[in-house]
């Protein structure tokens, strides 16, 4: 497999907090790789470093071969880098149409909106049923459709799913990873940032963890045990 994305030593603060501490990782075309930690170990923090929201102390970040460290957001989702955030973040008085098509609105993407949008409904065909009604108003699990189909009308070849599953129930987890893989089939790049030790072993071809702002393990998702992934994740 090709390399699509190389993260080498970033850092990241928050003022005077050192949040991602020499993180390096990479992510090679059509594949599946988990970043495992706790609530705090830093994985969102670096997920928004590489997007461009928030500023990389030192560190690069490369894409497709191209240096993109400190582009503007807009340019990296541009580039065909897209983020499911954790929470989702939608427009809750918006119709989850005009939701959907909010993640259109580079050029590149916005003269396929329409196609784009109809192959949102068929990943998630309650959507369609549910296109003229206000986000808020949807369940936890179809919000999360929502989130996920936002950040394919950009027409990613990278997409990073923060926190998918918290907060949904077991049935709802399964058919949203489902989809997941079907994307993956479909070529698409993704990363997977959650907290469940065992799922993310499970959906991921490779996984990395993190611990206090350090990738502390890394490895083949077949070969690590839950154990010592466990043991690095807590820093045991």
């Amino acid at each position: 497999m090709s390399e699509i994305l190389r993260v080498e030593g970033i850092d990241v603060f928050y003022d005077d907090f050192q949040a991602v501490q020499q993180a390096s990782f990479t992510v090679n075309k059509g594949e599946i790789v988990s970043l495992i930690g706790t609530n705090g170990a830093g994985k969102t923090t670096l997920m928004r470093a590489i997007g461009g929201v928030l500023p990389i102390s030192a560190g690069k970040v490369w894409y497709d071969g191209q240096d993109i460290t400190g582009m503007m957001p807009h340019k990296i989702v541009d580039l065909g880098v897209s983020y499911v955030p954790e929470g989702r973040h939608l427009f809750n008085r918006m119709s989850v149409k005009d939701n959907l098509i909010m993640g259109s609105y580079m050029p590149r993407a916005r003269k396929n909106a329409k196609a784009n949008l109809e192959k949102v409904y068929e990943l998630f065909p309650i959507l369609k049923e549910k296109a003229e009604q206000a986000a808020g108003a949807l369940s936890g699990g179809q919000q999360q459709m929502v989130a996920i189909g936002r950040a394919l009308m950009g027409e990613p070849r990278v997409v990073c799913f923060d926190e998918i599953a918290l907060g949904l129930a077991p049935t709802i987890i399964k058919d949203i990873y489902a989809r997941v893989r079907e994307l993956n089939a479909e070529g698409m790049t993704l990363i997977l940032v959650e907290q469940d030790v065992r799922r993310s072993l499970k959906q991921s071809q490779r996984a990395y963890v993190m611990l206090k702002g350090k990738v502390v393990l890394e490895g083949d998702s077949r070969s690590l045990t839950e154990e010592e992934v466990s043991k690095a994740y807590f820093g045991m």
